[in-house]
């Protein structure tokens, strides 16, 4: 089973998405310094980071965003994402199955 990730972003990560037109890989890196971390594994392709509820225009709800990862992450990428100021939270999604 694949595990997935939500995150709440922060207000200045919604900002810079919106300025960017969404691409985290459009951020100059003097702009970039809360979402470096999360920039670099965009970029190797080791993360798909989108939005839960694209196109809508509460400020609140455009900050839900999923994230999974292409590989199984360490426990030290999951550390680090949510310890990352990018993200006002972030935490595994659970399972919507029953537990056997």
């Amino acid at each position: 089973m694949v595990k997935m990730y939500q995150a709440i972003i922060s207000k200045k990560l919604l900002q810079l998405l919106q300025q960017f037109n969404g691409d985290l890989q459009k951020i100059p890196k003097e702009k970039s310094g809360d979402v470096k971390f999360l920039v670099q594994l965009i970029k190797k392709g080791e993360i798909n980071f989108e939005p839960i509820f694209p196109g809508i225009n509460d400020a609140e709800m455009a900050r839900y965003y999923k994230v999974s990862f292409v590989e199984k992450p360490t426990p030290t990428v999951i550390k680090k994402m949510q310890k990352c100021t990018a993200f006002e939270s972030f935490y595994e999604k659970p399972s919507d199955e029953l537990p056997t």
